[in-house]
């Protein structure tokens, strides 16, 4: 193996060494003249960016046409796919009104209903053998509420109790509550028991509905409580409108004697005995006369 001296750097290098160990250069010992150019060379390398190859050079692979159409068709698909659900969902269809069902009269509608009727017309509206056992009823005990609530207790019993028949009945019974016999008939019960400003105050409400009786029985409870002016005032009005009540008398005369009016409770007894009925009833008169000094 022979050596040269680098044509650059002048390192011996052997023959046959492609390149300087010193300063790198390529075929160091050979002339610049004979050293390969390496530009030369690119003209015969294929231009793989024009699309020249060479031969045995690989050719660039090229999508197919199906291959495509499918693409497009799976983009398509997708772009469908996003518009729909990007729409707004449609309310679904409203649904029919159901058929309107009259409502089922209750007890509190009907009581409201029958509260404006008068007691006849509620009695009218009776089937008819509800009515007939009311008349009857009332009839024979003289006292419609009380026929009222002996009708009730039937209807109640019934196997199939009518709700608008309960309700005409109740109604009938509220509204004898509020008459003025109903009234009249409490006061007495209060005035038996003592209890005279219950009494007074429920006889105050039978007159407001023109019962006339009661102003004897206020004057009664006012006796009792020793308001003789008053009392003497409502016998003076129970007197007007029944004269021949004997009772009236004796209860005013009763009122002038405890005031200390000698002669006014005289007057009164006289009047009492022109109207008493029986013979021991006017004893009694003639007995109270005597002791107050009148002679007969």
């Amino acid at each position: 193996m022979a050596l040269k001296p680098c044509r650059e750097c002048g390192t011996s290098t052997s023959t046959e060494a492609q390149t300087c160990p010193q300063c790198g250069t390529p075929d160091p010992t050979k002339d610049k003249s004979a050293a390969p150019d390496p530009t030369k060379d690119k003209s015969a390398a294929p231009d793989l960016r024009k699309g020249t190859a060479g031969p045995g050079a690989q050719t660039k692979h090229r999508p197919s046409r199906w291959m495509i159409a499918g693409g497009s068709v799976f983009i398509l698909a997708g772009v469908v796919i996003f518009f729909t659900s990007a729409q707004p969902t449609p309310p679904p269809p409203p649904t029919p009104p159901a058929p309107s069902v009259p409502p089922v009269p209750t007890q509190e509608n009907l009581a409201d209903k029958y509260a404006k009727m008068t007691v006849q017309q509620l009695i009218d509206s009776l089937p008819e053998d509800y009515k007939t056992t009311l008349v009857r009823s009332e009839h024979l005990t003289g006292n419609r509420r009380s026929a009222a609530i002996s009708l009730k207790s039937r209807a109640e019993l019934a196997p199939q109790p009518d709700p608008k028949v309960l309700a005409v009945i109740d109604a009938i019974i509220t509204k004898e509550e509020h008459t003025g016999p109903f009234l009249h008939s409490q006061g007495n019960e209060y005035l038996a028991n003592k209890q005279y400003d219950l009494a007074i105050q429920k006889f105050d409400e039978a007159i407001s509905l023109g019962d006339t009786k009661s102003f004897d029985g206020r004057g009664m409870a006012w006796l009792a409580k020793q308001e003789y002016d008053r009392a003497i005032a409502d016998f003076t009005q129970a007197a007007k409108f029944d004269h021949g009540n004997y009772l009236i008398y004796m209860h005013r005369a009763e009122a002038n004697e405890q005031k200390g009016d000698r002669d006014s409770a005289i007057s009164d007894y006289r009047r009492a005995l022109a109207l008493a009925p029986e013979k021991t009833i006017s004893d009694k008169i003639k007995a109270t006369l005597k002791r107050l000094g009148y002679k007969l």
